[in-house]
């Protein structure tokens, strides 16, 4: 405003005379001091906005904690980021998703419903997706109502059935607690979860099983075939033939290798034994596709954050982690504290790098094994004459694992998921275009793009691809004489530079804890971390760190509230409600184009 009206050049105060534009100076130096310490202090600072920092966000937002995450990319999700090219939405990470359309036991669906985040998604669903084994010429269609015809037609009706009966007390534990009720803190962990669920739940299942179920749980999901053969549940029976085996052993390798990049004797038992429950035991079950991809879920998250007053700022890489005190900014070297913690959502190399902890970064090279990393082929091209009811999702096996065991699921350029995202939302590709995405998870080492000129590099991208293409062939034949107006490669150098991930790496082998020998007070999230690689377990890591952070009495009010509101799943008691639920259909059951 302005000054008031005297013909001295000087404001009059009680006792003093003082330059107005001393005072002027006071006061400008106050404000903007004061605006510097709030913007640099917050009570929870985040590296990175994938999933598992965004789940952390958005809990820690909601238990009224002042956050702020800070993100390398020019965009949020991580590598399940999404980005555009003529007309086109390109999703760059999972196509598959399960249990979040409605209130469910999934973790990001718990995260979603605590958040509010749900609020702002929508969902469409379907009921199964295309197999197809190049190298046998075999072709099925798995759904989640009748797989037993499939097992049937390997000559396995009866072993999948059997498999299914020994599985569910398994299942049945797996799926007991809710995920919202995890947390890294003891007390807390033995209070609303190990006692009011999974102790008695484990127990129940143990019995049943009669063998030790946390074992099965927490150890290679390989074993939960081993127990079942074990078991009396084949008639009386307590052998069968190798053939039949063998159909069980491959199907549990391609669902871990679909859920984790590993082998079952690599993921974790609860993961595989919760997704064979959620297909084939819940009835009238289906899977849900997010209307605008994947990107959708993430802005959803980022939305809740801010809403809440916490601040996602892309563009906007970490120079250097100081324990759990805060972070140092590339751009300009700006230190930001962190009252109450540091969550650290990069892999867990990048993390022990950015901690500057020689020790931990020694610790980590030795301990921890990464993954291979992926290959990617978008392909836009002419929808004219493909019928709505071509199923959006097929997985194609190069050279097996469905008919023939004589390639491993995670052989090189064997298994590549093929996604036709505009099957499910129109919007994402132009108008008379559909958009396929085919990529190649955990199974294309980084080693083989090492010191590759730009011309080689170009020329090992084009041969890389060629499996791609077949892939996409197997599902749509003639798509090379369409149209393509949209042809988009990406490779693990693409995976390194733009997610910023270790080698390209799909994630470790092992996984950590979420918490770190620098600091009680800094912690990691993401797929780095128990119980591992996947959306619904980066999302359970960040309710475990999310739930200490916040403290027991927070916690426990935020369970409260979701009991109240019906959001809190546990075991199986949502099922008939996802029944009631379920969001509209699309089309499906032609496993390629021109065939059913």
């Amino acid at each position: 405003g302005s000054a008031p009206s005297s013909s001295s050049s000087a404001w009059s105060f009680p006792g003093a005379a003082v330059s107005s534009s001393y005072v002027m100076a006071i006061f400008f130096l106050f404000f903007f001091c004061s605006v510097g310490v709030e913007a640099l202090v917050d009570d929870v600072v985040i590296v990175g906005a994938g999933y598992g920092g965004l789940c952390a966000g958005a809990l820690l937002s909601t238990f009224g904690k002042r956050v702020r995450i800070f993100e390398a990319h020019d965009r949020v999700g991580g590598v399940a980021h999404a980005f555009k090219r003529r007309g086109y939405t390109l999703d760059v990470g999972p196509s598959l998703w399960s249990g979040l359309s409605t209130p469910s036991t999934n973790p990001m669906r718990q995260v979603l419903d605590a958040t509010g985040a749900a609020n702002d998604l929508e969902w469409v669903t379907y009921d199964g997706w295309g197999c197809h084994e190049l190298a046998t010429g075999t072709k099925f269609r798995m759904t989640t109502t009748d797989f037993h015809e499939v097992a049937e037609a390997f000559g396995a009706k009866e072993e999948w059935k059997a498999f299914l009966k020994s599985v569910e007390p398994v299942f049945r534990a797996s799926a007991a607690c809710p995920p919202m009720a995890l947390s890294l803190d003891p007390l807390g962990f033995a209070k609303e979860a190990a006692l009011p669920y999974l102790l008695p739940a484990t127990l129940k299942a143990s019995l049943a099983k009669r063998t030790f179920v946390p074992d099965l749980l927490t150890g290679a999901a390989s074993r939960l075939y081993e127990e079942e053969v074990q078991d009396d549940d084949f008639d009386g029976k307590t052998t069968t033939t190798k053939k039949k085996r063998d159909f069980v052993v491959r199907w549990l390798d391609y669902l871990s290798f679909a859920i984790s990049g590993l082998p079952a004797e690599g993921t974790v038992g609860a993961a595989v034994a919760y997704s064979v429950g959620d297909l084939y035991l819940r009835p009238k079950s289906y899977l849900d596709y997010p209307v605008g991809g994947s990107a959708a879920v993430a802005e959803a998250l980022k939305a809740s954050i801010e809403s809440k007053g916490g601040r996602v700022e892309v563009d906007s890489p970490v120079a250097s982690i100081r324990g759990g005190q805060g972070v140092t900014l590339v751009k300009d070297g700006t230190f930001v504290e962190a009252r109450d913690a540091v969550i650290s959502n990069t892999d867990l190399w990048t993390t022990a790098k950015l901690a500057q902890d020689r020790d931990w970064e020694r610790q980590v090279q030795e301990t921890f094994k990464p993954t291979p990393s992926f290959l990617h082929l978008w392909v836009g091209f002419d929808a004219d004459g493909i019928s709505p009811n071509l199923d959006g999702h097929h997985t194609v096996l190069v050279d097996g694992s469905f008919a023939s065991d004589d390639v491993p699921i995670d052989a090189r350029a064997n298994m590549h998921i093929v996604c036709i995202s505009s099957l499910f939302d129109p919007s994402l590709a132009p108008e008379g275009k559909h958009l396929a995405h085919v990529y190649a998870a955990a199974n294309e080492p980084r080693a083989f793009w090492d010191g590759l000129s730009p011309a080689d590099y170009k020329r090992h991208k084009q041969d890389a691809i060629r499996p791609l293409w077949r892939a996409l062939e197997a599902v749509v034949a003639d798509v090379r004489e369409r149209s393509c107006d949209l042809v988009v490669a990406g490779t693990p150098r693409s995976h390194e530079f733009w997610n910023r991930r270790h080698r390209g790496t799909y994630g470790p082998t092992t996984f950590a804890a979420g918490t770190t020998p620098v600091a009680k007070n800094l912690y990691t999230v993401g797929d780095s971390n128990f119980p591992g690689i996947g959306i619904p377990a980066v999302a359970a890591s960040a309710c475990l760190v999310a739930n200490k952070v916040a403290g027991r009495r927070a916690h426990a009010d935020l369970l409260a509230t979701m009991r109240r509101d019906g959001t809190l799943r546990a075991g199986a008691d949502w099922w008939d409600l996802a029944i009631r639920d379920r969001p509209p259909a699309v089309g499906g059951g032609g496993i390629s184009a021109g065939a059913s």
